[in-house]
């Protein structure tokens, strides 16, 4: 699978803090062919035991930022949803929410402030 169609999934698990060796490490394992992932909403179609052996893979310091990132992207799925928006912009989002930590006011026009 190209590095192209990975990209997007590969910066989603960077956003959580993961090295560089771990992230190759895991999209390896998202990416190969019994698992077969392209997209990051990809990862709530997963089986329990499949996050398990996930979350093995990860550092234990990143194991419960996996949990709750994929609990967001599940909130985000049925955001998306309820309201008939497109899930695709409630994803991309998301990756900024995780990476930048409590947000004060998003502003509606896309930019956020970071709270101190």
């Amino acid at each position: 699978m190209s590095e192209e169609v990975q990209a997007p999934l590969a910066a989603w698990f960077a956003d959580l803090g993961l090295s560089a060796s771990k992230i190759r490490e895991v999209m390896a394992f998202l990416c190969s062919d019994e698992m077969g992932l392209t997209e990051i909403d990809e990862l709530l179609d997963l089986e329990k035991a499949d996050v398990a052996r996930l979350q093995a893979l990860m550092p234990k310091a990143k194991q419960k930022k996996l949990r709750e990132a994929i609990d967001e992207l599940r909130k985000a799925r049925r955001t998306a949803t309820g309201i008939g928006a497109n899930v695709a912009a409630a994803f991309s989002s998301l990756s900024l929410r995780v990476s930048a930590g409590p947000v004060l006011s998003s502003g509606g026009g896309g930019s956020a402030t970071r709270v101190t």
